[in-house]
């Protein structure tokens, strides 16, 4: 037994389902005809407003962002491929480094390359550590051999 009615047992539908009065595409009323050129109307609305206020300023970023990052990795990349030639740039990127950090924080948000001077002030920490221990190393083979 089927739960459907037989055909046609619902009656015609309640009015108010057909087409627009005055059929498809008919102009519906509330608006006029569009102005003709040339006409004068209305100005038209100001251009939209910032929300809070203007964009703020272009972000520039800090000069030393590029060497303080060179001398941070080039610093430890020198361990590898030049027996630690570079070391010694390493407390500079380290001390420039604090220095940039300071100059971006100061700058209220118009200087940017925080991101780049963080890395290369870890690669100057970690190269200076490694300096140390080459000089304490270069020391005691010196020593070892001058007292041989």
């Amino acid at each position: 037994m089927s739960d459907q009615p037989p055909p046609g047992a619902y009656g015609p539908p309640p009015g108010g389902y057909g087409p627009p009065p005055g059929g498809y595409g008919a102009p519906q009323g509330g608006w006029g005809p569009p102005p003709s050129p040339g006409a004068s109307g209305p100005p038209p609305p100001p251009p939209p407003q910032w929300g809070y206020g203007p964009p703020p300023p272009p972000r520039r970023e800090h000069p030393d962002t590029a060497l303080i990052a060179g001398f941070g990795i080039g610093s430890l990349v020198s361990v590898v491929a030049l027996c630690g030639l570079l070391l010694p740039l390493a407390p500079i990127a380290w001390a420039k480094g604090n220095r940039a950090l300071e100059e971006i924080r100061a700058s209220n948000g118009t200087m940017s390359g925080e991101e780049m001077i963080k890395a290369g002030q870890v690669c100057g920490i970690i190269g200076t550590i490694l300096l140390v221990v080459w000089v304490i190393g270069i020391l005691a083979v010196v020593v070892l051999t001058v007292s041989a």
